[in-house]
């Protein structure tokens, strides 16, 4: 992560990057989320509930995550390998930015199937943005990316559940798996890295 981030400021940006930068990590991710959210209402209100379920799920999968990992952020510490476990100080890793803008993305891109690369673009512009804020590393973003796909399959699924009139208790556990899984998925890098753990 550290040598990305190198490599990237080696190069010398132009000045109007910080702007768009600070544009687009304090702004963008609310204009990304709620224009989505609106262009999935007017879809259908299946799709908007689809997208909001998702960025709730998302918000609370996330917020549990950064706060048990406790990753340092590159702007505190600048060290990737720098782990505090439970806290509230320290959150970078998943990204809750990223996250919240790629729930919107996936609902996006099966509702409105031919602007999906519209919508990419938009969440790789996030991604760069926080990165370039020195607010995570990319292995931040990555996981977040992770977690909004399953946070959205999640709701997907939830909905279906609804539609058939099924039970949800029943199908919990169905309706979970996404979640889950992808949270498994991202906690693994962690518990590779912890030999190489930053003592304090």
């Amino acid at each position: 992560d550290a040598p990305i981030l190198r490599w990237y400021f080696s190069f010398d940006l132009p000045i109007w990057t910080w702007s768009q930068e600070n544009f687009w990590s304090e702004y963008g991710h609310l204009i990304i989320i709620i224009s989505g959210l609106i262009l999935l209402l007017i879809k259908d209100k299946v799709w908007f509930f689809d997208g909001l379920i998702a960025l709730g799920l998302s918000l609370i999968i996330v917020s549990i995550l950064k706060h048990t990992i406790g990753r340092a952020r590159p702007s505190n510490a600048g060290d990737p390998f720098l782990f505090f476990g439970f806290t509230t100080i320290h959150d970078s890793y998943p990204s809750g930015h990223t996250a919240a803008v790629w729930v919107i993305i996936f609902a996006m891109l099966r509702a409105y199937t031919r602007l999906g690369w519209l919508w990419l673009i938009l969440g790789l512009i996030i991604i760069w943005a926080r990165m370039h804020a020195l607010a995570h590393y990319f292995t931040d973003a990555a996981a977040a990316v992770v977690i909004a796909f399953g946070c959205e399959y999640a709701a997907r699924t939830l909905l279906q559940t609804l539609q058939n009139n099924q039970n949800i208790i029943f199908h919990s556990f169905k309706i979970m798996r996404p979640i889950m899984a992808c949270s498994i998925i991202i906690s693994l890098p962690i518990l590779i890295i912890i030999p190489f753990h930053t003592n304090i």
